[in-house]
């Protein structure tokens, strides 16, 4: 079964409608022994990253993540939950006094503020994307040539050396390597 995190983000309708077309076997949940019973847990997400991390240090839930990952099981983020997979964020509540703030950090590396010289941002909308290795992927596997991104990157080193040009890159790990 694929337990799907109730964390209190938002965009649960999506993310079960998309997992429904591919599986009858999953749960939308916070129930701690069913996140660890499962065989894969998906962090879904629209918010921010300090709520994000609020609400599953307050629950307890950053534990059973933990657990999860620890496992080696799959873990699989869309939107903030995979943000928050990072060390750390710039995207911080108004009226907070912090200057980032701690993820999970299971993958090294810090979100940061997207700013646009050439383009509005937030970049809100569908842009055409050259997806190159495809065939590679399970992840993009049946995804088309269109994406939706907003206001938060993942400077990635590793990425930045194989770009050619300031277009958006989208990259995919397993195990939390570079493929």
């Amino acid at each position: 079964m694929i337990a799907i995190l109730d964390y209190g983000m938002g965009n649960i309708h999506s993310c079960l409608k998309a997992v429904s077309l591919y599986t009858k076997d999953f749960v939308f949940t916070k129930d701690h022994s069913t996140i660890e019973n499962s065989k894969a847990l998906i962090l879904p997400g629209d918010g921010h990253f300090d709520k994000a991390m609020e609400n599953l240090n307050s629950t307890g839930l950053r534990k059973t993540i933990d657990k999860h990952v620890t496992s080696g099981k799959p873990l699989f983020g869309i939107c903030i939950g995979f943000q928050i997979l990072f060390e750390s964020s710039e995207e911080i509540a108004q009226g907070s006094k912090k200057e980032q703030i701690e993820g999970l950090g299971y993958i090294k590396g810090k979100i940061k503020k997207f700013h646009g010289k050439d383009f509005k941002v937030p970049h809100i909308g569908w842009n055409r994307l050259q997806i190159r290795r495809k065939d590679k992927s399970v992840l993009l596997k049946g995804i088309g040539d269109q994406s939706f991104f907003t206001s938060f990157i993942l400077i990635d080193l590793l990425t930045l050396k194989e770009m050619r040009s300031p277009d958006f890159v989208i990259t995919t790990r397993k195990n939390f390597q570079p493929l």
